[in-house]
């Protein structure tokens, strides 16, 4: 049976440790290729995710902190309005 790894993870200081756990634990063979492999996948999604979240708050427009965050100085960049108008032609093709 593969060691399991019982921290929650609240915020991405905690993602970052657990990953880097999984590590530890592949290297020392206490869990399997394919356990490693589905924990890293989990970490891309919890990843992705978190990326559209920040996407979406440029693109309003409007600046938010975003709790996972939690820890790290971090604030939503706002990005110009000008320039998402552009992008919205361009793909329009206008």
């Amino acid at each position: 049976m593969a060691k399991r790894i019982s921290k929650s993870v609240k915020n991405i200081a905690d993602l970052r440790r657990h990953a880097l756990d999984t590590l530890d634990m592949l290297v020392n063979g206490d869990i399997d290729v394919e356990d490693a492999h589905a924990a890293s996948e989990l970490y891309k999604d919890v990843m992705g995710t978190l990326k559209v979240e920040v996407d979406y708050y440029k693109a309003i427009g409007k600046p938010r902190e975003i709790a996972f965050f939690d820890g790290i100085e971090t604030e939503v960049e706002m990005i110009d309005q000008e320039q998402v108008k552009r992008l919205e032609n361009k793909w329009k093709g206008e």
